[in-house]
């Protein structure tokens, strides 16, 4: 997990960093609020955050109201590290928008139950979002598939007709062969829409990515692309 250290003591700040890379965390660092704030507003942004109170700048509490006014803010885990003791210092951090504390000095064996607790609660995260995803690709592809099923059951039927009623030797009969075969190319590409059970991507043009609907869904790879 990518953490975002913000402490402007350095050594402190040394401290911290190598216990998380003792942990196996991949650490960025930064010595004061703002650039922390700059950081936090990136597309790949740390997801936890350990931030002091105190430093120069953006205050940790500033960025914690920060954070949560973001579209995206509560998707953050901020753990506040303080000097201060005080109930209602505590409590002010808390509803500014910090979701934990530790005093210093801290037991690294508590900051270490802390991190894993946090990493807990993004991994839920994540794993929400998952679903929520797969629920929107699952009714938007239901949708669509719906929409796209009525003037395909038409099209089938009239070309099946169209076939039965031309001669196998008419000049016409290899192409409404074709388009018999694409139509039913794109039945089996509607029946793997209604049947999509997970969220999956293939590359694109570029650096985009599209649904990948033989991945996605419990229907047989028919060779379709």
């Amino acid at each position: 997990m990518r953490i975002l250290i913000a402490e402007d003591e350095s050594v402190s700040r040394r401290l911290l960093e190598g216990l998380l890379q003792k942990w196996g965390h991949e650490v960025v660092v930064c010595a004061d609020g703002d650039t922390a704030w700059d950081i936090l507003q990136r597309a790949d942004a740390p997801r936890l955050v350990i931030m002091d109170w105190m430093m120069p700048g953006l205050s940790g509490i500033e960025i914690c109201q920060k954070v949560r006014a973001l579209e995206l803010g509560d998707q953050f885990y901020i753990l506040l590290l303080t000097a201060r003791g005080g109930t209602n210092d505590l409590v002010d951090g808390l509803k500014a928008g910090a979701n934990d504390y530790v005093s210093k000095p801290y037991a690294p064996a508590e900051l270490e139950a802390r991190v894993n607790a946090g990493l807990r609660l993004i991994e839920l995260q994540i794993k929400q979002i998952e679903a929520e995803r797969l629920s929107t690709l699952m009714a938007t592809a239901g949708a669509a598939a719906h929409e796209i099923n009525q003037p395909l059951t038409v099209i089938l039927g009239s070309v099946e007709l169209w076939r039965d009623s031309m001669a196998q030797d008419d000049p016409g009969y290899k192409r409404l062969e074709r388009i018999w075969d694409s139509t039913l190319r794109i039945q089996g590409i509607v029946e793997k829409m209604l049947s999509v059970t997970q969220f999956t991507t293939k590359p694109y043009v570029g650096n985009s990515v599209i649904v990948d609907f033989d991945a996605s869904s419990d229907q047989p790879d028919s060779g379709d692309t």
